[in-house]
């Protein structure tokens, strides 16, 4: 009956606009969401773990011999060179390289350089006698290294064993 009413004082168009605009608040308030509803929310998380490969590490390596003569008498040196290693990681990371003698015959001095044959065999790292025979270079790309040892020892038959551990870290 009100609705009777109404459509007779006024013009239709004006009708369908009250009738229209009563609708839309009608959704509006239905279409809210209610205080009781349930909503999860899941959540993905990766890390990307930090890797570093160093492609044809394990090498053995015979040392050429060369008596040091007048040079240092009752000396010789005995020196080697590694194949190429190289080093990658995935991000930035430090490679270092430290000496070790393991066998029980001790060389009086042994030295280490560390080349990139890529940057034209500029020495990269040192391991010497004056920083423990332990040094450390910046890995931002992947870098071939040689490793070329030289260790004066006592000019008499012996054996020498000497590593070079390459540990890449972040």
């Amino acid at each position: 009956m009100f609705f009777r009413l109404i459509n007779q004082l006024i013009s239709p168009s004006a009708f369908w606009l009250i009738h229209s605009s009563s609708m839309l608040l009608l959704f509006v308030f239905c279409a809210h969401p209610s205080r009781s509803a349930i909503v999860d929310t899941t959540t993905f998380a990766g890390t990307v773990p930090f890797t570093c490969s160093l492609i044809n590490g394990d090498q053995s390596v015979d040392m050429g011999y060369a008596p040091l003569g007048i040079f240092k008498p009752g000396f010789a040196l005995l020196s080697g060179t590694s194949s190429v290693i190289t080093a990658s990681a995935n991000g930035f990371a430090r490679v270092s390289v430290q000496l070790d003698n393991v066998a029980s015959a001790s060389p009086d001095t042994m030295q280490m350089l560390v080349r990139a044959p890529q940057m034209r065999n500029q020495v990269v790292a040192n391991p010497s006698e004056s920083n423990n025979h332990t040094d450390t270079l910046d890995l931002e790309a992947p870098l071939q290294l040689k490793l070329e040892l030289q260790a004066t020892v006592v000019d008499q038959p012996d054996e020498y064993e000497i590593e070079a551990t390459i540990t890449c870290f972040q």
